[in-house]
């Protein structure tokens, strides 16, 4: 079980700063500018780790369609720029992402057990 609470509402509302992909190692890099933790904001230099998972899926945003009847797709098919979180969730072994785009697209990442982890520049 993966405590998803180390990450909850850390980066809300905040613009990433750079984004890195490493497809064949499994790694997702959110770098920031800050992040909040224990009730304050620390305003140093850090990223969000997203890695090692099992699998991994991808599931763009349609309005017109349920959450629990949307279509999961490979990873890499909708992935795209990342610009900004829009939500965080986790439950047993999946942590669950949505993200906006820098082309304004919507998409939700699922992750399998990943290794989650915020590292302070």
């Amino acid at each position: 079980m993966i405590d998803f609470k180390v990450i909850e509402g850390t980066f809300g509302d905040a613009y990433i700063q750079a984004f890195f992909y490493d497809i064949f190692n499994k790694r997702i890099e959110l770098h920031y500018e800050g992040y909040h933790a224990a009730g304050y904001y620390k305003e140093i230099p850090c990223m969000l780790v997203i890695e090692n998972w099992n699998e991994a899926y991808s599931m763009p945003y349609d309005a017109d369609v349920e959450y629990s009847k949307r279509k999961k797709f490979e990873l890499d098919r909708h992935m795209g720029v990342f610009f900004m979180i829009m939500g965080i969730k986790g439950s047993g072994k999946w942590f669950e992402i949505t993200i906006n785009t820098i082309d304004e697209r919507y998409v939700t990442y699922l992750f399998e057990n990943p290794q989650l982890r915020i590292v302070e520049k």
